[in-house]
C-alpha cells in the first residue's frame, strides 16, 4: 500500500472525528498537498452528516434491563444474577421452540392416553426428541449475531449457554412432568414415577448429545439432525419390538441403559459448556 492510499483509507474516520490527535494532524498535512483526497473528504463529510441526522433506533422493550444483566459487575455466584440472566436470555432463544414443544408433547400425551400402549410409549418417545431439537438451537452464529458485544461483558459465555440450556430443558422438563401426571391420572395402568424415569434419562442424554454436536461444529442443524436420526432408529425399534434394533445400536430406552445414559449426559454436557466458552472461534463465520 502506497502512502497516498494509506491516508485515503483514513478519510471516513477523519470525517467522523474518530482519529487520534497525532494521526489527525498528519492526515491534515497530507490534505493540504492532495486535492484528490480533499475532494473525497467532502463526500465522506456529507455521508457523516446524513448518518448523524438520522434518528437513533428505538431500543427493544426491556433492552436496557437485559443489557444490565450482562454488564453489571456481579460475581457469578451472586443469586441476584440468575434471574437477570434468565430474563436477558429468554428473548434470544427462538420463539417457536415454546409453542412447538408444548404442541408436540400435548399431542404425545393425547396419543398415549388414547392408544393405551404399554408404558405410554408415544409420550416416552416424543419427550426426548422435542427437547434435543430445541437444545440444538441454543448456540451458534445465528443465535448470537452480536457476539463481540457479548464477549465484552464480564459474564462468561459458558454461563450464558448454561442459562439458555436451563431455560429450554427446564421448560420441556416441566411439560414432561405435566404430561406424565396427566397420564397417571387418566390411566390407572400408568404409574407416575416409572413413567418419568422412562423418558427422563433418554431426554437428558439426547439433549446433551445435541448440544455437544451443535457447539463442536457451530452448526445447530447438525445437532438436531443427528439427534433426530438416532431417535428415529430407536423409536422404530421400540415400535417393531425389543429385538428389532441392529446389534450395534443399543436400546437407549431400556431401564438397564439409564445409569450410563446419565453418565454420558454429564460428560457431554460438561464438554459442550467447556467448548462453548471458546465462542471467539466462530466470530466472522456466516450465520
Amino acid at each position: 500500500m502506497d502512502e497516498h492510499e494509506k491516508w485515503r483509507e483514513l478519510l471516513p474516520w477523519y470525517a467522523n472525528r474518530t482519529l487520534d490527535e497525532r494521526t489527525q494532524t498528519a492526515l491534515e498535512a497530507h490534505l493540504r498537498d492532495c486535492p484528490a483526497c480533499r475532494q473525497e473528504l467532502i463526500t465522506w463529510q456529507h455521508i457523516s452528516t446524513a448518518v448523524r441526522a438520522q434518528p437513533a433506533p428505538a431500543l427493544p422493550r426491556n433492552a436496557r434491563h437485559r443489557l444490565a444483566a450482562l454488564v453489571r459487575p456481579q460475581p457469578w455466584n451472586d443469586p441476584r444474577l440468575i434471574p437477570l440472566l434468565l430474563r436477558s436470555q429468554l428473548p434470544v432463544i427462538r420463539g417457536e421452540i415454546w409453542p412447538a414443544s408444548t404442541l408436540v408433547l400435548a399431542l404425545g400425551t393425547f396419543v398415549a392416553c388414547a392408544a393405551r400402549s404399554a408404558e405410554a410409549l408415544p409420550f416416552v418417545l416424543m419427550a426426548p426428541l422435542v427437547t434435543a431439537v430445541g437444545v440444538a438451537f441454543l448456540y451458534g452464529p445465528a443465535v448470537d449475531p452480536a457476539l463481540e458485544i457479548e464477549l465484552a461483558t464480564p459474564v462468561s459465555p459458558r454461563l450464558i449457554l448454561l442459562v439458555r440450556l436451563a431455560l429450554v430443558f427446564g421448560f420441556d422438563l416441566a411439560l414432561g412432568l405435566a404430561g406424565s401426571l396427566a397420564l397417571a391420572l387418566l390411566r390407572p395402568d400408568v404409574s407416575l414415577w416409572p413413567l418419568v424415569t422412562a423418558w427422563l434419562a433418554p431426554m437428558t442424554f439426547l439433549s446433551a448429545l445435541s448440544l455437544l454436536l451443535s457447539v463442536a461444529s457451530a452448526d445447530s442443524g447438525l445437532g438436531a439432525l443427528v439427534s433426530l436420526m438416532l431417535w428415529v432408529v430407536q423409536s422404530m425399534g421400540r415400535i417393531s419390538g425389543p429385538n428389532s434394533l441392529p446389534w450395534r445400536i443399543p436400546d437407549l430406552t431400556a431401564a438397564a441403559a439409564r445409569p450410563w445414559l446419565w453418565a454420558l449426559a454429564l460428560v457431554m454436557g460438561a464438554l459442550a459448556l467447556w467448548i462453548g466458552g471458546r465462542t471467539e472461534r466462530w466470530i466472522g463465520r456466516p450465520a
